[in-house]
């Protein structure tokens, strides 16, 4: 009697799964023609935005592969480095000219160097000042600025400034001066490759290191991942002009610092502060947002029609990821996006930033 009463709830139980599935499949209808076509633009949006994987720092984000590099700056093992995209024709025009004129503003030119052809120059200069400040002794001496510029990539331009002191000799210049200028720069100048420019090589844009180690605009630094590094990168996209992207890295938030969600957007009576008290932004959405392990939080806001400023911070402060659309001079009217475009492009973007390794 117990098999025949499981052998009917089976049977029972088979009749009523099968009516179940038919059911189902009675009510679910096909996606229709306009439904696919709105899935698949959502999809090929989502791909736009993210058809590229882009490093800077030890962390990367994926952004849309039509880009170009932005200014940006770096400090690396205790040197600040200024990076200018497509800009090393340039730098080398400017140097030439400082040589030639015989000064840079009120800085007297004393050397130009060519460290490695068509890679790497040396410009030194000689700060205005006296050999003797007897009312401020802790500057007595000669301020030489030694800046280090190189190429990376077809034409970005980077540099390294290095201060070299001189120290008066009875009040006045040290009878052996131009050999001490000469040492002291040639010093300086060791400093610059061996803690940073002879580590460097060059890295297309689109490559991603598989090791430890620092991306910069079209460079790479190796390292053991431990070495100090703190510095912004700066992308524009090429098909949409008022659209900035920026992400900083290796920073920290100072003892008293307010986390995101906490705090001002700008520094009180800034320039941007006094632009956004005048023109009412108003926040879209703002709260906690945990992205790939690292908590965080988000704040968008809009102001004057179509202007977006959104930012994610870390909550150590160690990663800040920053858009902006409709921002730039051209865009008088602000983005040709839509507040719901903009937010999709975000949406897309931002789920992507990890560490590398």
């Amino acid at each position: 009697m117990p098999k025949m009463k499981c052998s009917r709830l089976m049977f029972y139980s088979t009749i009523l799964t099968s009516v179940m599935l038919s059911s189902c499949s009675q009510h679910t209808q096909p996606l229709s023609a306009v439904e696919k076509t709105a899935s698949n633009h959502a999809q090929n949006v989502a791909t736009y935005w993210t058809e590229q994987p882009f490093c800077s720092g030890r962390y990367q984000i994926n952004l849309p592969s039509n880009r170009i590099s932005g200014t940006g700056w770096l400090k690396y093992n205790g040197w600040q480095i200024r990076v200018r995209p497509d800009y090393w024709n340039l730098e080398v025009e400017s140097e030439l000219e400082v040589k030639e004129k015989g000064y840079n503003g009120s800085d007297r030119f004393i050397e130009y160097r060519t460290i490695i052809p068509n890679k790497a120059i040396v410009s030194v200069t000689q700060a205005s000042a006296s050999w003797d400040s007897p009312l401020l002794t802790q500057v007595n001496g000669m301020l030489y600025n030694v800046d280090f510029s190189f190429k990376l990539g077809k034409n970005d331009a980077y540099t390294v400034r290095a201060f070299v002191r001189i120290m008066p000799v009875n009040g006045k210049a040290p009878p052996n001066l131009k050999q001490l200028e000469k040492s002291k720069v040639n010093e300086a100048i060791g400093q610059i490759r061996n803690d940073f420019f002879d580590k460097l090589r060059d890295r297309k844009d689109t490559e991603i290191p598989q090791q430890q180690g620092v991306c910069l605009t079209e460079g790479f630094i190796a390292d053991k991942g431990t070495e100090p590094f703190f510095g912004s990168a700066g992308i524009k996209i090429k098909d949409y002009q008022d659209v900035y992207a920026e992400l900083t890295t290796g920073g920290s938030l100072e003892e008293g610092d307010k986390l995101l969600l906490e705090r001002d957007l700008f520094t009180k009576d800034s320039a941007l502060d006094k632009l956004f008290s005048w023109a009412k932004y108003s926040t879209i959405r703002k709260g906690k947002r945990n992205i790939n392990g690292m908590t965080g939080s988000e704040k968008l806001v809009k102001w004057q029609g179509n202007r977006y400023l959104f930012i994610w911070e870390k909550d150590d402060g160690s990663v800040r990821f920053k858009m902006t659309f409709g921002t730039n001079k051209k865009n008088a009217k602000g983005s040709p996006l839509s507040e719901k475009e903009a937010l999709t492009a975000w949406d897309a973007i931002l789920p992507t930033l990890k560490k590398r390794l």
